[in-house]
């Protein structure tokens, strides 16, 4: 039983995505259960936040910066960007 889960930042990388899971998964006995879902086991934490669709796909800003390509110049589409980055408000910048 967990009665406590420390607050963990985003940036902590797979320690943030096992405090996600440890939230949600139930019946978990050792690291690779709480890995794994209907028998396939996944190699990260991260993997298996996104197969449970516990993390944003980030569709959402990817059709905001074609918005932007669209009607902005070069340089504001730069700074919409940096912005993004520096807000933290993406799950997978490297796919975006």
């Amino acid at each position: 039983m967990i009665s406590r889960v420390t607050y963990v930042l985003s940036e902590s990388s797979e320690l943030y995505y096992i405090r996600i899971l440890l939230t949600i998964q139930k019946d978990c006995t050792d690291y690779d259960s709480i890995k794994t879902i209907n028998g396939q086991i996944f190699k990260t934490y991260e993997q298996i936040c996104y197969a449970s669709k516990l993390l944003a796909d980030n569709k959402e800003i990817i059709d905001a910066i074609k918005k932007t390509n669209e009607l902005a110049f070069g340089t504001q589409l730069q700074k919409l960007f940096v912005s993004l980055l520096i807000m933290n408000t993406m799950s997978k910048p490297d796919v975006v």
